[in-house]
This record gives structure tokens, sequence and C-alpha cells, in this order.
């Protein structure tokens, strides 16, 4: 696995981890961001709109792309592709539970064929070894049955997995009840050669304390904790952390990098629920953004919401 900065990777998260949010997490702790997932297919056929979910900020030192697939073959193909020129790690998803990825036999739906799932990894870990990069594999405890990752992560190992990340539900949960941070320890045990991480409901210093001390992991992936706190990274690792006003502006700024202020707008009001829980008249303040294209209104509304 290609050496981080510290242990704190941005989850890839669909339709929130964009260009513009993997520079500001990259600037405000996080030691690895991933794309969203892409399919693999979509890059081979050229499909514009995936071409935008790989565009890289300067601040993303070690660069990660997430594809998804069922096809090893497809795999292999896409990490030679040029628009992955500039990612040192592919990472595989092989737990997204949502029916639409799962009716197609890919994400956690993979978690039903060993051997397929054996095979992605290997084909993909040989063409990105012959490009200088390296292979990860996010995947979940099972589809309905948590110790089915005992049998299923040594085999993403063998085929030549650097990195095992684990979220401790499975398929069927979705995000509901808690993560067994048990089980993921349970897994760790059984990894020699691959790097391990964990993932799942890390919310704030207690709840990486015992993910820590259940798992042993060396790395640990934060996904909608870090929506609901977007300075969780910088909290972790006891740097100095933006308040939530400055936390809501630098993220406008950053999108503005990337979009113009009608489409900011728009981007922002998918963070707005998780960001404003809990702050007085942050609800009202939400709503009443919800048909605003106009970033001076928008910004001149935070500053008067805090």
């Amino acid at each position: 696995m290609i050496k981080l900065c510290n242990n704190l990777i941005f989850a890839p998260l669909a339709g929130y981890t964009t260009p513009p949010i993997r520079h500001f997490f990259s600037v405000n702790g996080a030691g690895l961001c991933i794309t969203e997932m892409v399919s693999a297919k979509a890059i081979l056929h050229n499909n514009e709109k995936t071409k935008a979910l790989l565009i890289v900020s300067k601040k993303e030192k070690i660069r990660s792309a997430q594809l998804f697939g069922s096809d090893p073959s497809d795999f292999a193909k896409a990490i030679a592709h040029p628009w992955l020129s500039e990612f040192d790690i592919i990472d595989i998803n092989m737990g997204c539970p949502v029916k639409k990825i799962t009716s197609n036999g890919e994400g956690s739906q993979l978690m039903a064929d060993a051997k397929k799932a054996g095979d992605i990894v290997e084909a993909a870990a040989k063409a990105a070894k012959s490009v200088g990069k390296v292979v990860t594999v996010k995947t979940r405890l099972g589809i309905k049955h948590k110790e089915d990752i005992l049998k299923f992560a040594p085999v993403l190992e063998e085929a030549g997995a650097s990195m095992i990340c684990i979220h401790g539900r499975t398929a069927e949960q979705m995000y509901s009840g808690e993560a067994d941070y048990q089980m993921i320890g349970k897994v760790k045990t059984l990894i020699k050669k691959a790097v391990f991480c964990a993932n799942g409901d890390i919310i704030d210093k207690a709840s990486f304390e015992r993910i820590k001390m259940a798992t042993k992991a060396d790395y640990f992936m934060i996904g909608r904790g870090a929506l609901y706190d977007t300075q969780i990274f910088n909290k972790l690792l006891n740097n100095n952390f933006l308040s939530k006003k400055d936390s809501i502006l630098e993220l406008i700024s950053c999108l503005e990098k990337f979009y113009d202020g009608s489409d900011t707008c728009i981007m922002l009001r998918k963070f707005l629920p998780y960001m404003l829980k809990g702050v007085r008249g942050g609800k009202e303040f939400r709503i009443s953004m919800n048909y605003c294209d106009d970033i001076n209104i928008l910004k001149k509304g935070v500053n008067q919401l805090f």
C-alpha cells in the first residue's frame, strides 16, 4: 500500500465525493480521498459524465479512483485508460448494496461469487502493477451473513489486493443498525500481507477510539460522519479546525473553484441537511436555500445564520 500522510481516509460516497469535495477534505485532514464509484465499462466507452468525476485537485497528493463492474477484463482495460493515468490507487467496489448495482452482479453482489471477485482483483492488480499503481478493495461483512467475510477477505488478499477495507454491516442491512467492530476485528486477524482498513459509524473521537481498539486496523475510513462534521479529520488528528460557519464558507469556496455560482448553490443543498443538523435556525435556512441560485445571497445567509 502507498504510504499516506496519516491513516484517515474519506470514503467514496456516490453523489458526494466529487472533485471539489475531495479538494476540501484533502486540505482538512484526510490522508486520502477516494472518488465516488465510477463504472469500468463507462470509462471504456469514454462516457463524458464519468470523465468529469475523475478530475483531480492539486491538493490530492495521493489519488484513488473507485471502480465498479463485474468483468475482470473491463477492470484490466480501464486501468490502462488515459483517464486513470493521474491516479495512484485503484479501489474496487465490492460493497455497494444499492439494487441498481447489485442487480447487475456488481458491488456487494460480488460477495456471492468469491472466485469471480478474486479473478477481478487478480486481473486489476496485474494491470495496475504494469503501470505503477496498486489495487485496494472496499467490501462488507457479507450479503446476509456477517461470517461470510471470514472466507471472502483472504481470497481478495491472495488475489493481490494491497488494502482491504471492511464496512461493518451486511449488504442486507444497508446503513441500518450498528457497524460490527468485533467482526471487523476478526477479519484483521486473517489478513497477513495486505494492509487493513475499518469503516463504519466513526462520528467523533469516542467512536474512533472504539473502532481502533476493537479492530486494530491500520487505516480508518469515514463517510457519513464527515458529512455531519466536515472537520472530523482535523479533530481526530488534533489539528486546528474551522468553526461550522467557516467550514461551510470554505466548502462554498472549494465548490466555486469547479462550478459557477448557480451550480455551487445546487451542489451545496445536498450537504446542508448534514452540516446544519442541530444548528438553531438551520432547518429554516436550508429550506429557504432550496430555490436560491445566487451565490452572494447564499454566502450572506450563512453569515447571518451564525
